[in-house]
């Protein structure tokens, strides 16, 4: 299934945000050796869907997550194709926005503060 068909949905919400962010990974690792955009996604994807898991089932931490996707999916639907630079700063952005300092105090729990000490969440773009 094509990556924009998948984040098409996850924007609109018709499709469950959590395994649609594990489809996006599955995608995009299907070319992680070839191209350096499949990277970013696959990391993205498989950090946003660490971060749902690691949360309570039900809560509102859960809830939260869910609308970072729907809200990175909708970004990613806006891109101008044809910029480099957008692209850029749309994983730019969202590496910040899967720091686990800013979503710890909001998620809490024993395992967060073990992932920290890891540098789970934390990645440098090559």
């Amino acid at each position: 299934m094509n990556i924009d068909m998948i984040l098409t949905a996850v924007a609109d919400e018709s499709v469950d945000a959590y395994w649609s962010a594990v489809r996006v990974a599955g995608e995009a690792s299907n070319h992680v050796v070839d191209e350096l955009l499949a990277c970013d996604l696959y990391q993205m994807w498989v950090e946003l869907s660490d971060l749902y898991e690691f949360t309570e089932e039900g809560s509102a931490g859960e809830n939260d997550v869910v609308l970072v996707m729907r809200q990175a999916a909708r970004q990613w639907l806006d891109l101008p194709r044809n910029g480099p630079s957008a692209l850029r700063d749309y994983f730019d952005h969202w590496t910040t926005a899967r720091d686990l300092v800013l979503w710890r105090d909001r998620l809490g729990g024993p395992l967060f503060s073990s992932l920290d000490a890891s540098g789970w969440f934390r990645w440098e773009s090559a």
